[in-house]
């Protein structure tokens, strides 16, 4: 039995082992601290840190992925997540 739920513990990390990672920055390439990371129609999403970096895990798949930040225009992008992990960086 405990080497089932080593087993499942490890499929279910391994489910999201990709997804995307960057930088959200503002036109004039200054970072953005704390910009909202969300996957539309999701409860999936995270922030950036001070810095304006940030790192998502996504199953595999599409997603649409909204950028946000007060007083800036949210932009929304398309990915397809697969193995590994897309860089993604956004200008807001």
């Amino acid at each position: 039995m405990p080497k089932l739920i080593l087993l499942l513990c490890f499929v279910a990390t391994s489910c999201f082992a990709q997804g995307i990672r960057g930088k959200i920055t503002t036109d004039k390439n200054e970072p953005l601290p704390f910009a909202s990371i969300v996957v539309k129609n999701s409860q999936i999403g995270t922030m950036a840190n001070q810095d304006g970096n940030y790192e998502l895990k996504l199953p595999p798949g599409n997603h649409e992925i909204i950028f946000q930040f007060l007083g800036y225009v949210s932009q929304t992008k398309s990915v397809k997540i697969g193995e590994g992990t897309n860089v993604l960086n956004v200008n807001l």
